[in-house]
């Protein structure tokens, strides 16, 4: 089942058939998106009110979305037995699919369709009238599809900054609200400096290296966890910026003051999908490096996660004590249970 080569047949045989599920939600979404234009400009040259009209394309750009998340999790259900626990790299190395990716995949898909789902009656009650806030969600959907099953560096930095991009435009939605405004700045500057981080952990690694594949990184490690030179400890360095960005991203103390205030500024129905989508993606793809790629470079991450859990449970739980708003206290709440996995 592991897939070998670039040949073009084979591509198209074999590693497309992979992404099958992530390849559907993409055309879906684009069809919602041709679809909601479509409508609100329909409905314009018909006379309609603004509100309405808006209002309308983002039901219906809701229900397709439903309707699309729902096919790509039985797409996704379907493709689980055919794994039979073997892995396959496609495209180069560049992605993964095994039994963690197609599990992992189907949980985002499934907390993605909650997330829409509880959304319809705060896009009626707070008069959010775009259909953009349901194509937010999908591509942000979409690039954690994508993070999950990375099994390179450049992959998985492309996938984060997707996800952010479209996170940073979900948390300051309320565009008339001073809190959600400030939430999407926060989220814009500190999302900014940990993707500086991990790019900096990223150009260590292949500065020291010269490789990216998560796959040639483990047989690499395997060799120079006992060595001592230069490179190695640039190497190390970069494992290390990478894991900090990666904590950084899931808010783990003490990189966690972020959180709360996003959490507070943000639309209530982005907060619950900020509070467990992204990081399920982020988790799995930390489980792979550090028990898979890393795993050889234990030594200069492990002290590093330890702490980092240790502060993430006392910060978060006497944290909470003082809050008085439910969304900060969900905030903390997170926090000090998101390294306890």
């Amino acid at each position: 089942r592991r897939v070998h080569g670039m040949n073009y047949i084979d591509i198209f045989q074999n590693h497309f058939k992979e992404v099958f599920p992530e390849t559907y939600l993409v055309i879906a979404t684009i069809i919602i998106l041709l679809y909601a234009v479509s409508t609100t400009y329909r409905d314009l040259n018909g006379q309609s009110s603004a509100y309405s009209l808006k209002t309308h394309a983002a039901t219906h750009a809701g229900r397709l979305a439903v309707l699309a998340l729902s096919l790509t999790a039985a797409l996704s259900v379907w493709q689980m037995p055919a794994a039979g626990g073997a892995a396959a790299t496609i495209f180069n190395n560049v992605l993964i699919i095994d039994d963690l990716t197609i599990m992992v995949r189907t949980l985002i898909l499934l907390c993605a369709l909650s997330s829409i789902l509880i959304s319809f009656s705060f896009i009626e009650g707070q008069r959010i009238n775009s259909f953009e806030y349901i194509l937010l969600i999908l591509f942000s959907t979409l690039s954690m599809l994508l993070m999950v099953s990375a099994y390179d560096i450049i992959s998985t930095y492309l996938a984060i900054e997707l996800q952010t991009l479209s996170f940073y435009v979900l948390a300051a939605f309320r565009r008339n609200n001073e809190f959600s405004t400030e939430a999407g700045l926060k989220y814009f500057v500190l999302g900014a400096l940990s993707s500086g981080i991990l790019l900096l952990g990223a150009a260590a690694i292949y500065g020291s290296t010269g490789i990216t594949s998560f796959e040639e990184l483990t047989k690499l490690l395997t060799f120079w966890s006992h060595e001592g030179s230069a490179d190695v400890q640039i190497m190390s360095l970069g494992v290390i910026l990478m894991l900090i960005a990666f904590l950084f991203k899931i808010s783990a103390a003490p990189f966690h003051a972020w959180s709360p205030d996003i959490y507070e500024g943000a639309p209530t129905c982005v907060t619950a999908f900020f509070a467990i989508t992204p990081k399920v993606a982020i988790l799995s793809l930390l489980l792979r490096l550090c028990f898979c790629t890393f795993w050889d470079a234990l030594a200069s991450w492990e002290q590093i996660i330890i702490v980092c859990s240790l502060l993430s449970m006392v910060i978060g739980t006497f944290g909470a004590i003082n809050q008085n708003r439910v969304k900060r206290l969900f905030a903390y709440s997170s926090i000090a249970h998101v390294l306890c996995v």
